[in-house]
């Protein structure tokens, strides 16, 4: 038999995430690329040396429209190649 766990969660923001609201609060590349790929359908490849920090909130967006705006608040540019996110060091 397996062991289960009962964590606490956030009513609001599980329901916001359910309607496609992301908030990140100091989030990393890992973070932000996993919840555009779950989103947005991206493929995004793990990077360690990608040294983020973003907070912010992402509504209805389309995925162009998030791309600039990371670009315009953190020292990468985003950009998007064959479906798959690229992150380059500004």
């Amino acid at each position: 038999m397996g062991t289960y766990t009962i964590e606490p969660f956030d009513r609001t923001k599980e329901r916001e995430t359910m309607e496609g609201i992301l908030h990140f609060k100091h989030a990393g590349y890992s973070e932000i690329g996993s919840q555009l790929a779950r989103k947005y359908g991206v493929v995004f490849q793990p990077d360690a040396t990608i040294e983020l920090d973003f907070s912010g909130s992402i509504a209805h967006e389309s995925l162009a429209q998030v791309l600039e705006k990371l670009t315009l608040t953190t020292s990468y540019h985003f950009s998007l190649e064959s479906n798959t996110l690229i992150v380059r060091k500004k």
